[in-house]
C-alpha cells in the first residue's frame, strides 16, 4: 500500500499564470498549484496538501474554502473536504498549500492534517480487508455449492446401483456363488460407470 502523507516542503518557483491576473502557479515537488498571487514565494515553507488528501474543517475554514450557505467546504466530496485535481483558467492545479512559516497554529493544522491522511489510509485498509473477506466468503461458499452437488451425483449413482443389485437378486437364485458373482457384477459396474465420469 502507498503511503500517504502531508509534507512539509519548500515553494521550488513561482510561475506566471496564462491565464489569470489574480493568480499564479506555484511548483512543489514537482506538483503545480494554482495560488492567489502574491501568497507564496519561491523558497517559502508551506505544507503540501496532495490531491486525495481529506482536509479537516477548521483548515477548510482558515484557508476561507468553506461555504456558509451549504455547511460544508468547496473542495470535493460529499463533505466538500477532499482535494482533488481542478482546471482554474486553464491550469491544473493539484493540491493545497498551506504556510507553515511565521503562524502560530501552523503545527497544530499540519498535525490535523496528518491525522486526517492517516484516517484515509486506516480507512482503504479497512476497505480491503473487508473486500478481501468477501471474496474468501463467495469462494469458500461456492466451493461448498460443488462439494453438495459431488456428493448428491456420487449418492444418486450409489442408489442406481442399489437397485441394479436389487433386481438382479430377485432374479437369480441365492447360493453363496451367485450372491459372490453377483456383488462382484455390481462393483465392476460401478467402477466402470465411475471411469466414464
Amino acid at each position: 500500500m502507498a503511503q500517504f502523507e502531508v509534507p512539509v516542503v519548500r515553494v521550488d518557483r513561482i510561475e506566471e499564470h496564462p491565464g489569470a491576473d489574480a493568480l499564479e502557479i506555484a511548483v512543489v515537488r514537482g506538483y503545480r498549484c494554482v495560488v492567489k498571487i502574491g501568497a507564496h514565494r519561491a523558497g517559502d515553507l508551506v505544507a503540501y496538501i496532495p490531491e486525495d488528501a481529506i482536509v479537516p474543517e477548521p483548515l477548510i475554514r482558515e484557508m476561507r474554502l468553506w461555504d456558509e450557505a451549504k455547511g460544508k467546504g468547496m473542495l470535493a466530496g460529499k463533505k466538500g473536504d477532499r482535494v482533488k485535481a481542478i482546471r482554474l483558467r486553464g491550469i491544473v492545479s493539484q493540491g493545497l498549500l498551506y504556510p507553515v512559516e511565521g503562524r502560530e497554529e501552523g503545527q497544530r493544522v499540519l498535525a490535523e492534517a496528518r491525522e486526517a491522511a492517516e484516517r484515509y489510509r486506516e480507512q482503504q485498509a479497512t476497505q480491503a480487508r473487508a473486500e478481501a473477506a468477501q471474496l474468501i466468503d463467495r469462494a469458500r461458499e461456492e466451493i461448498r455449492q460443488e462439494r453438495d452437488a459431488a456428493l448428491e451425483q456420487v449418492r444418486s449413482e450409489f442408489a442406481g446401483l442399489a437397485v441394479s443389485a436389487a433386481e438382479r437378486i430377485i432374479h437369480r437364485s441365492l447360493d453363496p456363488d451367485a450372491h459372490r458373482d453377483l456383488i462382484d457384477e455390481v462393483l465392476a459396474e460401478g467402477d466402470a460407470r465411475a471411469g466414464r465420469n
